[in-house]
């Protein structure tokens, strides 16, 4: 089995190929392998798997290890034939390097001081109640006919003996439902077209609908169930991630900035007059890969 692992150039990779190019002394009894300049220890290999390679992968621990070898050995030959032609990868390593500690940080960062209470949350509930709401929803079979008069004595034919269904899906001119005995599924009733919502209108459970023409084709429906519109409360909803997400979603750029502003001023950090010509314009198109 060959481990087909995630891109060499991904951020995480570039990181730890840089890693590997200045390695401090080691402890035997760490060490996976060694050789010329060059080791791999159990953590490093603990910390390839668990990030680099994919969950959906699971390969033999000694192809895992090859593969992270290889891409130790391509560093180190980069480190004395590709470094000293390319500065820009140098930048790049250091600049990969520093965007995920960065994001650690971040992540770290907004656990400790995001928070949303039940007020914030309840807020954007109610702003957004339209998508806590399931509208009514019908659970239909449907049957097809090339003219009125066949549609309209098939739905006399069910409002006498509603079990006669079974033998009028057979004379449908749909061949796909009519393998699916004309049944269609829950269908909410915002997807219905005008026509056939008109004509659900005031049906009840297990009653005929139609025939409604559509396209030159005259359609009759059974109501096989009717759930009516609900909506979830803000108790349903307050504790679902996906709610927190959301509004983490929106306010974690906002807390991010606020910190970095705090530590622009704990840092010093000024801008040179070189850095603010074309301030406010476009930056350039990005060339290269």
């Amino acid at each position: 089995m060959r481990l087909r692992y995630k891109t060499i150039f991904s951020a995480a990779c570039l990181t730890f190929l840089a890693s590997s190019l200045a390695q401090p002394a080691l402890a035997e009894n760490d060490l996976y392998g060694k050789g010329n300049g060059v080791s791999i220890t159990a953590q490093e290999a603990e910390v390839f798997k668990n990030r680099m390679v994919p969950k959906e992968v699971i390969p033999p621990k000694k192809e895992m290890l090859r593969v992270m070898l290889q891409q130790r050995l391509f560093a180190k030959e980069a480190e004395t034939q590709i470094l000293p032609k390319d500065k820009d990868l140098a930048v790049e390593l250091e600049l990969l390097k520093e965007n995920r500690l960065a994001k650690a940080f971040a992540d770290d960062y907004l656990q400790k001081n995001l928070k949303i209470d039940d007020a914030v949350l309840e807020s954007y509930y109610l702003s957004h109640i339209e998508d806590y709401k399931t509208p009514k929803q019908f659970d239909l079979s449907r049957l097809i006919f090339d003219n009125q008069e066949k549609a309209q004595a098939a739905v006399q034919q069910l409002q006498q003996r509603p079990d006669a269904f079974s033998d009028l899906v057979k004379t449908s001119m749909d061949p796909v439902f009519r393998q699916k005995e004309g049944k269609m599924g829950l269908i909410k009733e915002t997807d219905l077209r005008p026509e056939i919502k008109n004509a659900l209108s005031d049906i009840k459970e297990n009653g005929i609908a139609g025939p409604v023409e559509i396209n030159g084709f005259y359609y009759v429906f059974r109501v096989n169930k009717i759930v009516p519109e609900s909506h979830r409360s803000f108790a349903d909803v307050k504790n679902d991630k996906a709610l927190y997400d959301k509004i983490a979603g929106a306010k974690k750029d906002e807390v991010l900035r606020k910190y970095a502003e705090e530590l622009v001023k704990k840092y010093g950090f000024e801008w040179t007059e070189l850095a603010k010509e074309g301030w406010d314009s476009p930056i350039a198109p990005i060339s290269g890969n």
